[in-house]
């Protein structure tokens, strides 16, 4: 309501009137304005209300009851609004197999293939409804058959199992769905810089591992994908051989290719810089081969690709097609034929984790804005080896940042950003130490730095521009850090590193009054053997890990803080001085801290805390003989007092022992507990899910959500299980 023109309608007099006797009948019309936009509004917001679309947060719970929805447990995939936003489109295909699938994506986030197990039993058929596609015996010479056994698209024949399929015991059985998911997440990284491994041999990833390629899916995949081409599953050497030989065959033969995986979206990419200075040139998929680059006892290391491959036209004539390149999906190597020798190569691939932890491509933003703490960044440069330099701002090596901070003044808030996903053949130790003076505060981390548009036209680089997703880049050398505040200092210098793979150790040196305030390590993760190692007093210093994976951390008795949020440890934690709190932690090492707080930990060796009367652990898995404060609901601790006196304590233990999926950094089940693991530890955590690293996974909760929702959408007399397809 517009108060203005409802004033102005009045006669002149009276408004002159009310001018001169103090404007009371136009602040009264103001007031009246006010309140009919609040009602205005009011009206807008009931309106919206009655859509799921456009309806207030706590309008859902409403409209769920409405439509009879069950609840589900919140969880970081979840979205309520969505779930009973396709309730009516859900229950009108209620019983059919295809609604399992959308069922699995809608309530876990995972993306899934729904298989009916009675379709896979050998059984005798009728001769009035013969299948062919389903024989009673296995073709072993097939070896696409084969090499589908027991996955998703399985072809083979079974035999009867009746074990409870629920359980994840049993498969295959007439009454049987098995809901084949997909549990970890694929990052896609662009142009990555692979790591030389000898001549005319690279391996994809950046850090020299050698690590499987995965399949990076369409964003745009259904709920039910149509094939593996649509899911994120581990790349198969055979099939991508298949297809790249159906490729050139088809081209040779003047056919136009319908490939599956290389379509405009490859799983792999590759540009080749024959020699150094010269561009990146891309190599086409025709010209890739995917092969089996094992060992070979002799001098070239791996198995070479040939030069070239022969294929008949459509006139029976042979036409050679030229090979680039060979990559082994499996074993994540790159392979050129004899004699060929290129100077660098950039791959795009795909890379798998359970979720967001260590160095990885994944959006950081919002972790380095909080790790910041609210303070500006006032001094940046980035470090490139594809942008153009330029002085002071655009740097070649990031020896040559550490030295331009190095110079900068104490207090300074700067930020040394590696702007692409290649390697650092550096080592920052000794005179290229980084130095942190007093009230200082250095990002080292890994990320874009969009340019900044001013007025008038064209962009300037500004301090404090990041874009902290799609990049990881790598440090192949220790990295040293030192403080220099003086000795009585109290608000020494602070280094937070993020989203980094650090090929060495990370190192706080004692060189100067080893005085350092505060070190993070923040998505990154540290390959070097000996971890992180602190020297000298630093008698103010905390140490801090956040989504990070350390082989180990040693500091002496003078380092007085240690906070680890959601980070692995697959070494010793030795910090005997210090005041420890740990939340979500994995630490396979032994532990020697001053005194913990710890909650939804796994502590896979002895704990020993010399403080026991300060602190608490909580919800987390406590070896026998460990030292340390009161304990509330750790394991076994809590399944022995539950047994009872009589219990057999050694046989408990045994049940409850740690098994995980594997603990190489880098491999798509990293540190993640077995799939058999006991519910006291899958299910131990604070919030119900599994203790250590992956809680904020929170797996439980989500197949308890699908457990609810398939109670309501399967059909009667069917049993569902969730099966790992990964």
């Amino acid at each position: 309501m517009d108060a203005d023109r409802l004033y102005t309608a009045l006669p002149a007099y009276l408004r002159e009137a009310d001018l001169d006797a103090g404007g009371a009948v136009a602040a009264l019309f103001d007031i009246m304005g006010g309140e009919a936009d609040r009602v205005a509004r009011a009206i807008e917001d009931l309106s919206e209300s009655w859509f799921i679309e456009t309806c207030p947060e706590w309008a859902v719970p409403y409209i769920a009851d409405l439509l009879a929805v069950r609840a589900l447990t919140p969880t970081e995939n979840f979205s309520e609004r969505a779930w009973v936003a396709q309730t009516v489109g859900l229950r009108r295909r209620k019983g059919t197999l295809g609604i399992i699938g959308t069922l699995t994506r809608a309530t876990t986030g995972w993306p899934a293939v729904p298989a009916e197990m009675f379709r896979r039993l050998a059984t005798a058929q009728a001769l009035r409804h013969l299948r062919l596609d389903a024989p009673a015996t296995a073709a072993v010479r097939e070896p696409e058959r084969m090499r589908r056994h027991d996955t998703a698209f399985d072809a083979l024949p079974h035999t009867l199992d009746i074990r409870p399929i629920a359980r994840g015991r049993g498969r295959y059985n007439v009454p049987n769905i098995g809901i084949f998911a997909w549990r970890q997440q694929v990052y896609p990284l662009a142009a990555v810089e692979a790591a030389p491994a000898g001549p005319g041999r690279f391996l994809c990833d950046l850090a020299g591992r050698e690590l499987p390629l995965w399949n990076p899916p369409s964003p745009l995949a259904a709920d039910v994908p149509a094939g593996e081409a649509d899911l994120p599953t581990l790349l198969d050497r055979r099939r991508l051989y298949l297809e790249l030989e159906a490729m050139r065959a088809d081209m040779a033969a003047g056919r136009t290719p319908t490939p599956l995986w290389f379509d405009d979206r490859p799983p792999v990419q590759l540009w080749v810089q024959a020699s150094t200075g010269d561009v990146f040139v891309a190599v086409p998929s025709a010209e890739l081969a995917s092969a089996d680059l094992h060992d070979v006892a002799d001098a070239r290391g791996w198995r070479r690709p040939p030069a070239t491959l022969d294929y008949l036209d459509a006139t029976g004539s042979t036409v050679t097609r030229a090979i680039t390149a060979a990559f082994d999906p499996v074993r994540g190597r790159i392979a050129f034929p004899e004699g060929v020798e290129p100077a660098g190569v950039h791959v795009s691939h795909a890379l798998a984790a359970p979720g967001d932890l260590g160095g990885g491509p994944y959006d950081r933003s919002t972790a380095i804005a909080t790790l910041l703490g609210g303070r500006e960044i006032t001094w940046q440069v980035g470090v490139s080896r594809r942008r153009a330099p330029l002085p002071g701002i655009m740097l070649a090596s990031v020896a040559e940042a550490v030295a331009l901070w190095n110079a900068q003044p104490a207090g300074t808030v700067g930020a040394i950003v590696l702007l692409d996903n290649d390697r650092f053949d550096e080592d920052l130790t000794g005179p290229r130490t980084i130095a942190l003076p007093r009230g200082s505060l250095l990002l080292l981390a890994s990320a874009d730095w969009p340019e900044t548009p001013r007025e008038g036209g064209g962009s300037d680089l500004r301090p404090g521009s990041l874009t902290a997703r799609d990049r990881r880049a790598c440090v192949t050398g220790d990295i040293a850090v030192t403080g220099t505040a003086p000795a009585d200092a109290l608000d020494p210098g602070a280094l937070v590193i993020d989203g980094l793979l650090v090929g060495g150790a990370l190192r706080v040196a004692a060189d100067g009054s080893a005085n350092l305030g505060e070190l993070v390590v923040s998505n990154s993760t540290v390959l070097g053997a000996d971890g992180l190692t602190i020297a000298g007093d630093h008698d103010r210093l905390n140490v801090t890990l956040r989504r990070s994976v350390l082989p180990a951390l040693s500091a002496p008795a003078t380092v007085p803080g240690l906070d680890v949020t959601e980070s692995v440890v697959l070494g010793a934690l030795t910090m005997p001085g210090a005041r420890a709190a740990l939340a979500g932690a994995t630490v396979l090492g032994q532990t020697q801290v001053r005194s913990i707080t710890a909650s939804d930990c796994i502590f896979a060796r002895t704990l020993a805390a010399t403080r026991r009367q300060v602190g608490c652990l909580r919800y987390s898995l406590v070896p026998p003989g460990s030292t340390g404060p009161r304990q509330f609901r750790c394991q076994p601790d809590l399944a022995i007092r539950e047994a009872g006196a009589a219990a057999d304590q050694a046989a408990i233990a045994a049940r409850l022992g740690l098994a995980f999926e594997t603990l190489e950094p880098g491999a798509a089940g990293f540190a993640r507990l077995s799939w058999g693991s006991d519910p006291a530890l899958t299910q131990g955590a604070a919030n119900g899910g599994p203790m250590g690293v992956w809680r904020f996974l929170e797996e439980p909760q989500r197949r308890a959500n699908l457990a609810i929702a398939l109670d309501e959408y399967l059909g009667l007399g069917l049993e569902a299980g969730l099966l790992p397809a990964s």
